[in-house]
């Protein structure tokens, strides 16, 4: 079988079916789904979200991907790392989650929950021609006035 004809180099067309970013703003989410994943090259455990905007039928159902990196016991070092987990700690405040002693829920806990994300963008590491949205969840600070 003879190859396709694309018309164009690949890299363009990829770029061209990326779809449009959404506007920087302040939305309002669900948490849609979640996948496991690992931090690049280090294998820290990692949970992904995916909150889906709602009540901007401007928007449409679109998606940001939210990742949050878990407190994980570093195989060097021997050690628990707590650094980086601000993700995880913004989106169970940000959904109005109650979690006591030492242990995550699972999943399903995760899933239906609302809140509102700060969605912006930012150049992707290398390549300099891609923007990706960004998303912070916005979190109530305990003992502090109004919202971050």
């Amino acid at each position: 079988m003879a190859p396709l004809e694309l018309g164009i180099e690949f890299d363009e067309l990829e770029k061209m079916s990326r779809p449009p970013l959404i506007p920087d703003g302040t939305y309002e989410f669900v948490v849609d789904s979640r996948a496991e994943d690992s931090a690049t090259g280090e294998g820290r455990p990692m949970w992904v979200f995916y909150l889906k905007i709602v009540n901007r039928p401007d928007i449409g159902e679109r998606s940001i991907r939210y990742s949050c990196l878990l407190p994980w016991i570093d195989p060097i070092k021997q050690q628990w790392d707590y650094s980086a987990t601000f993700a995880i700690v913004d989106l169970i405040n940000g959904t109005n989650m109650v979690i006591q002693g030492k242990q995550l829920p699972d999943k399903e806990a995760f899933f239906g929950r609302t809140g509102v994300m700060k969605v912006g963008h930012k150049q992707r590491k290398g390549e300099e021609d891609l923007i990706d949205n960004t998303a912070k969840v916005v979190t109530k600070r305990k003992g502090g006035p109004g919202v971050a």
